[in-house]
């Protein structure tokens, strides 16, 4: 976590632009067994800000990035590398890609 009155780094390009598909937020076919649905991944970010809030007056940093992930939703997407649908939006692409290598092989 960064330190107050560190600038945050922004995402590398490619993936703000992989991000931008609100389909891998979705909740199509599952990619491989277990994994975790959109919904899954929205109450595991909603418990985060729950215990950044709880935790904000230890840690510098805490509250703004409750606030942060607490703003993500479609079509607005918080760039939050800590952020649970981002993560899991992140992996459903990079699957999809390993997919198509692997057939491609």
């Amino acid at each position: 976590m960064q330190t107050r009155g560190q600038a945050q780094a922004s995402p590398p390009k490619p993936i703000i632009d992989i991000l931008k598909d609100e389909s891998l937020f979705g909740d199509g076919t599952p990619l491989w067994e277990r994994s975790p649905t959109g919904d899954e991944a929205k109450r595991e970010r909603l418990k985060l800000i729950k215990r950044l809030r709880r935790f904000a007056a230890e840690f510098p940093g805490a509250a703004e990035l409750a606030t942060r992930l607490q703003a993500c939703g479609p079509h607005h997407r918080c760039s939050s590398g800590a952020c649970p649908e981002r993560a899991r939006a992140f992996q459903r692409w990079l699957v999809v890609q390993l997919q198509r290598l692997s057939h491609a092989a």
